[in-house]
């Protein structure tokens, strides 16, 4: 991967499966309840004493001892691993935060009454919740001219291998006959959606944008590097599924951080999607498994053959500069 520094988010959906604990509590409760009960007890690491950009206030969250952090997010928890330079690293410090959060429920003594889930949607509403990758990238290269077009076709078709699949599909807004009103968000199941390959693509409305909460993007253009702002920065992306599977996610971490070097050396292949966010939509949606895209001359192609371009292009150039990247 060439020594690029990239690292993980996880959000955790909280799930009360004891009737009686559910009416005592919320699953946004538990969750502050498990944060605390691991700093202040379990004692795997130091919460802040102080505010943190975005007002977060002190107690909030914390660094762990192992170099990442856990917190309270909107309700839930969410852990981000420390800085890695391998994406064995990465699922190594993945497979600690289900640990973690798993080992503050145990020290509550509710380890059979509720659980901690790594999906990205919750069924009865619609919502959809996070999973982040993040990467180290130079400024030498434009970030609007050449990395986004460059990286655009690969996160859209990246999902045939990266996605973790969903249960039927979801929609903004849809006329509910039962009660004579329009929900707003919905998971619906029917003959021709019964099931796709990304939990994500149904929720990503634009090609790019900086604000995660207002309008989930294929590619996040916030510019908040942690680093030496004038030589990095920080590549935030939102577009992917949470991966149980470990090869998934050593496939989806590893190939992207390869085609940031691919970019960073100028190789880049000549694509353009027709409709990026139209085409992850039909990409997850396609049972058939075809994965047509059209692009911007009005020509077809395949999710399949945009990865072998990829393919091609790093087998012909990055083969040999390191064993994990081949």
């Amino acid at each position: 991967m060439n020594v690029r520094i990239c690292g993980t988010e996880i959000e955790y959906g909280c799930l009360i499966e004891n009737d009686e604990l559910a009416a005592e509590i919320t699953p946004e409760a538990l969750s502050v309840l498990v944060k605390n009960k691991l700093f202040v007890d379990v004692r795997v690491g130091i919460l802040d004493g102080h505010y943190r950009d975005w007002g977060e206030p002190p107690g909030n969250g914390g660094f762990l001892f192992n170099g990442g952090r856990l917190y309270i997010d909107m309700g839930h928890v969410e852990y981000a691993s420390p800085e890695c330079i391998s994406f064995r690293d990465v699922i190594a410090y993945e497979q600690a935060a289900d640990r973690l959060v798993v080992k503050g429920l145990e020290a509550l003594g509710l380890r059979e009454d509720a659980t901690f889930v790594r999906n990205n949607i919750d069924h009865a509403t619609g919502a959809t919740f996070g999973y982040h990758e993040n990467y180290c990238v130079s400024r030498d290269v434009p970030f609007y001219k050449v990395v986004i077009p460059a990286l655009m076709p690969f996160l859209v078709t990246r999902q045939i291998y990266a996605g973790s699949g969903r249960v039927g599909y979801h929609e903004e807004a849809f006329w509910d006959e039962d009660s004579g009103a329009a929900r707003r968000f919905a998971t619906r199941v029917t003959d021709e959606i019964p099931y796709q390959i990304s939990q994500r693509s149904d929720h990503i409305v634009t090609e790019e944008y900086q604000w995660v909460q207002f309008s989930r993007a294929i590619i996040n253009t916030r510019d908040e590097p942690l680093a030496d702002w004038g030589l990095y920065r920080r590549l935030h992306l939102l577009v992917g599924d949470s991966n149980m599977s470990e090869y998934t996610t050593a496939l989806k971490v590893g190939t992207t951080a390869i085609i940031l070097d691919l970019i960073e050396e100028r190789l880049i292949p000549e694509i353009r999607m027709l409709d990026p966010v139209q085409a992850i939509r039909d990409i997850s949606r396609d049972m058939t498994y075809k994965w047509e895209v059209q692009l911007e001359d009005g020509s077809y192609t395949t999710a399949t053959e945009i990865q072998r371009t990829y393919l091609d292009l790093a087998e012909r150039y990055m083969r040999g500069k390191d064993e994990e990247g081949d």
